[in-house]
């Protein structure tokens, strides 16, 4: 697989996305800056740590669901994401230094 990222931004705007999708990925991005404030810069981790990080947020995304809390399963299934977005950093990381597709 090879990685795909554009050099150029998108010139997407967050005004231009529908408000359920921006609302969503702006509380992504403030849950990774309270991730960074948290733990700190952790982009240099293992993919191994980054699966079971995001296998754990998972699981409490389950529990959410099992326990019919609609509170908590929102923010559970944001620190998925914002877990994902880590991950993304961290390959995109890992590609810039290597000169390789990660693979």
């Amino acid at each position: 697989m090879s990685a795909e990222r554009p050099d150029e931004p998108t010139g997407l705007s967050t005004t231009d996305l529908p408000p359920p999708l921006r609302r969503a990925l702006e509380d992504v991005a403030a849950e990774r800056t309270r991730q960074e404030e948290v733990w700190g810069d952790q982009r240099d981790r293992d993919f191994r740590t980054w699966l079971a990080i995001l296998v754990e947020e998972v699981g409490e995304t389950a529990q959410a669901i099992l326990q019919r809390d609609p509170t908590a399963l929102r923010r559970e299934i944001v620190q998925v994401a914002a877990v994902a977005v880590a991950m993304i950093e961290a390959y995109d990381r890992h590609l810039s230094r290597s000169g390789s597709d990660g693979e």
